[in-house]
């Protein structure tokens, strides 16, 4: 009698395998929720872009698209790692771990927001994040050449292309072009940053009395007054308060002393300082405009 019976894997080997894949299925879960949650931020980017970044784009502007970048790229690792032959997967497991390890050291900096719940509890993750997706992306990179998976590739570079037009489509349909799009955007102190940095970018102080909340209009006017070196804007921060609320939200005379003293210090005229009662502010300005 023929024995038509196939021996399976090892039980070692078939261990590992499922372990493989849980820990696929966990990092696929986890960056898949991290990518979600990192939708609302790239789309809040999109909204300040240009003109609203003010001609800039600093490491944390860009912070949105590495984060989603780097998360995407950890659902195609969990997939490859899932589905993949036994030597492709012998040959990506070096750059799998470490993208692991970084992941879990970006999950370590969210801990606060699970135990504390407060409204800075994200603050560390804001800051990590960029070199972590930094980090992830590069491990990426060389576990894409070692797998010599061609739908790997193909799949990665068609994600590639996919963000690229989404970028695109997304700048032509949400990015507002002039102050006038602020409005389209719901949110009222979205609105604002909309409208502050359009006035910012053209030095325009009227755009700033467009800003409804009072801390942010006064802000708007106190940068323009140093870029213009003008303390006249100053003036414009007075009473009465559109929302009065305690603390800054109502506080004219700190913001119309910060102006000139930012003025006074651009000009190097300590004349300005004696519009300021006396105290701190006019302490400082006195010092700075020197």
């Amino acid at each position: 009698m023929i024995d038509t019976h196939q021996p399976g894997p090892p039980t070692g080997t078939a261990r590992s395998i499922l372990t493989r894949r849980v820990v696929a299925i966990f990092v696929g879960l986890v960056a898949g929720t991290l990518l979600f949650l990192e939708i609302n931020p790239l789309v809040d980017l999109f909204l300040r872009a240009d003109p609203t970044l003010q001609g800039t784009f600093s490491f944390l502007n860009a912070r949105p698209f590495l984060t989603v970048a780097a998360h995407t790229a950890l659902v195609a690792i969990a997939v490859h790692r899932f589905l993949a032959s036994a030597s492709s997967v012998e040959a990506t497991r070096g750059p799998a771990r470490i993208c692991y390890a970084v992941l879990a050291a970006e999950l370590l900096t969210i801990v606060p927001c699970v135990v504390a719940r407060d409204a800075l509890c994200g603050v560390f993750y804001v800051f990590v994040s960029p070199f972590t997706a930094i980090a992830i992306l590069l491990g990426f990179a060389v576990l894409l050449a070692k797998s010599g998976s061609r739908a790997l590739i193909a799949g990665s570079a068609f994600a590639l292309l996919l963000m690229i037009a989404a970028g695109f489509g997304a700048y032509r349909y949400i990015t507002p072009k002039s102050p006038a799009e602020c409005v389209r955007i719901a949110e009222p102190v979205k609105q604002d940053a909309c409208r502050m940095n359009f006035a910012l970018q053209a030095s325009d102080a009227e755009l700033c009395e467009t800003i409804v909340f009072d801390s942010s209009r006064w802000s708007c006017t106190y940068q323009i007054a140093e870029r213009k070196g003008d303390p006249s804007l100053c003036e414009r921060i007075a009473l009465p308060c559109r929302f009065r609320s305690p603390g800054l939200a109502c506080d004219p005379d700190r913001y119309r002393n910060t102006c000139l003293l930012v003025v006074a210090r651009k000009l190097r005229d300590g004349s300005l300082c004696a519009r300021m009662a006396e105290g701190e502010f006019r302490t400082r300005c006195l010092e700075q405009a020197r």
